[in-house]
């Protein structure tokens, strides 16, 4: 089944890039662009220093997993399902960055604390948020003000294909692959040397969806995760400011 699953994959990627030709750039996901415009107010700004860790990754073993109907023929004809429990390296976060294909890759965990750190810098709550894998070993944890940690609980995409009637009418303009989103993450802030009791823990969710066809949303994957976090993010940020502004 695993290797049907990837083979699905495959087939469903080469289709996407045959109009775009053979070369695909990769995206690291901890340097992605977010598209967020927002910014925290004066009164919340500082200049503490906070320090971030990686999330804690509790999405389970199951990578993902292959509906029944999908391999059974003529069933396949009306529904091919899937989802997928690690869609940022599964190779499906494909997107036009720059008029280049693009696949977004990485690890969303480690790639966490680079986002969040970026955008609390672009929101201007602090210049001095730092991810803990670039801080220089002679440098004393205990010298940050506050520390985020966190937990990474979900992040799924689960689509259905339907290639009778609906792709079949995909030339007048018919959906035939819809796509679920599902995300949530819980984020904990600490004062600096006092991991046992938080300022702050908030769980973050995000669910949406979108259907393709034949002329569009062919990025759909990749919206709906990189949507998750622009949704998402801001709002954290916004929540570590009043955290800190008492």
């Amino acid at each position: 089944m695993t290797s049907r699953y990837g083979l699905f994959l495959l087939i469903i990627l080469c289709l996407s890039l045959a109009a775009s030709g053979c070369s695909v750039r990769a995206q690291q996901l901890k340097s992605q662009p977010l598209n967020i415009t927002e910014s925290v107010s004066n009164s919340e700004q500082t200049t503490a220093k906070f320090l971030l860790y990686p999330l804690e990754d509790l999405r389970g073993g199951e990578y993902g997993y292959l509906y029944p109907s999908s391999l059974i023929p003529a069933v396949n004809f009306f529904h091919i399902g899937s989802y997928n429990q690690y869609p940022e390296q599964a190779g499906i976060l494909q997107s036009n960055q720059g008029g280049k294909a693009t696949v977004t890759v990485g690890s969303l965990p480690s790639a966490f604390p680079y986002l969040l750190a970026d955008l609390m810098r672009n929101m201007r709550l602090t210049p001095n948020a730092t991810p803990i894998d670039q801080i220089n070993t002679k440098v004393k944890l205990a010298s940050f003000d506050y520390v985020i940690m966190g937990k990474l609980k979900n992040t799924k995409l689960t689509q259905h294909i339907n290639m009778i009637p609906l792709a079949l009418l995909g030339i007048l303009g018919a959906p035939y692959i819809f796509v679920n989103g599902e995300m949530e993450f819980e984020i904990s802030l600490y004062k600096g040397g006092k991991l046992d009791n938080p300022l702050l823990t908030k769980t973050y969710t995000f669910k949406d969806s979108m259907v393709v066809g034949l002329y569009y949303n062919h990025s759909a994957y990749f919206d709906l995760f990189i949507g998750a976090l622009e949704k998402n993010l801001p709002i954290v940020v916004k929540d570590l400011a009043l955290a800190t502004a008492k």
